[in-house]
């Protein structure tokens, strides 16, 4: 029994670690594949393919690769405009970067859940941010660039929660750290906001007319032009509203484009992810099937070969019965033609002499 047990984990633990390794491999490929549907913002197809990578992760898949299928898929969702499930999924990955002790990643991560709590604007979204933000910061080895993030990132709590001031020294203290263009720009435009905001019009024109010369999204440029707009308003200066009115028409119509091409994507998007849903259910279903009937086959396999080990041992049991009790009685015979054989001996027959 104990062998035929150990035999049996042993080739199950070699085909599971086989059966992992290709799974592995499959999870990089499918993750390089969704990463050029995101950058193509294909997102439907990158939500198939992350969500098959997240269905191939096992317990020797390595911790970085596990958290970038949960941050992709966190994104996805938050494109989708599903931010609780977003912040799901970001939580997830954060553990899998905190786990591999990879700081520098469970930082960024951090931040990305701070910037979704954030966009809940609820009171509750907005302590968790800034709880997030506090998190960030008690890791220690990270670059300069990283703690400008997380400067930033706590700009932006403060911005959401209406804390202008607070976000203006955050924005200005995330200055003296390297960034990219990008983040500059946001920057520049959300400090612009926060000014405005405390009808600081000049700081604001400023900031915002900034902002605009840093490479930025369409969305981005459109907010700084909308800004300008309504500083204008503020001034009075009529030909300044006309010149950036025309403008926002302009950056209006490219925005519905993209927003309708959007609109189409995400719900593409849903549809297929209903459909992996029921497909995943299906297959969850047969694995469980065919669990059970493996389950079913090893049993009834252990108990035939018990089964037919006990009947043999029962046939040799009665075949070594049989022979010591042959023994046993040819012992004795054998003892009875001795005893027979002395009597004889000592008295020998008497002869019969009337023959």
């Amino acid at each position: 029994m104990k062998q035929y047990t150990l035999i049996i984990i042993i080739l199950t633990t070699l085909l599971a670690g086989c059966g992992y390794q290709q799974a592995n491999e499959r999870i990089d490929s499918l993750y390089v594949q969704g990463k050029q549907y995101t950058g193509n913002d294909q997102w439907d197809s990158a939500m198939i393919v992350f969500s098959e990578a997240e269905r191939l992760l096992n317990p020797q898949t390595d911790l970085v690769m596990r958290g970038r299928v949960y941050a992709a898929l966190g994104y996805l969702w938050k494109l989708n405009s599903n931010i609780p499930k977003a912040i799901e999924y970001q939580e997830k990955a954060w553990q899998a970067y905190d786990k591999a002790g990879n700081e520098t990643l469970s930082v960024l991560t951090l931040l990305k859940i701070s910037d979704y709590q954030s966009k809940l604007k609820t009171p509750e979204g907005l302590r968790k941010a800034l709880e997030y933000v506090d998190q960030a910061n008690a890791y220690h080895n990270i670059n300069d660039t990283v703690r400008g993030n997380i400067l930033q990132q706590t700009a932006m709590a403060y911005f959401f929660a209406n804390q202008w001031d607070s976000a203006i020294v955050c924005f200005h203290k995330a200055q003296a750290y390297p960034m990219r263009s990008s983040n500059t720009c946001i920057n520049r435009l959300y400090l612009g906001i926060s000014h405005f905001n405390l009808n600081q019009l000049d700081s604001a024109k400023c900031c915002v007319t900034e902002a605009l010369t840093y490479p930025a999204k369409l969305q981005q440029r459109s907010g700084c032009y909308n800004i300008l707009h309504r500083i204008a308003n503020a001034e009075g200066d009529s030909a300044a509203i006309n010149h950036y009115a025309a403008i926002l028409i302009t950056y209006k119509d490219s925005m519905m484009r993209k927003e309708n091409t959007l609109s189409y994507q995400a719900t593409a998007m849903d549809d297929k992810v209903d459909a992996l849903q029921d497909t995943k259910h299906r297959r969850r279903v047969t694995l469980i099937t065919v669990a059970l009937a493996l389950v079913i086959i090893v049993a009834l396999t252990l108990y035939t070969l018990l089964t037919r080990r006990h009947q043999q041992q029962q046939k040799d049991w009665q075949h070594q019965m049989q022979e010591a009790q042959q023994e046993h009685e040819n012992s004795r015979n054998e003892r009875v033609e001795q005893h027979i054989a002395r009597l004889q001996k000592l008295h020998p027959p008497t002869p019969n002499w009337q023959d």
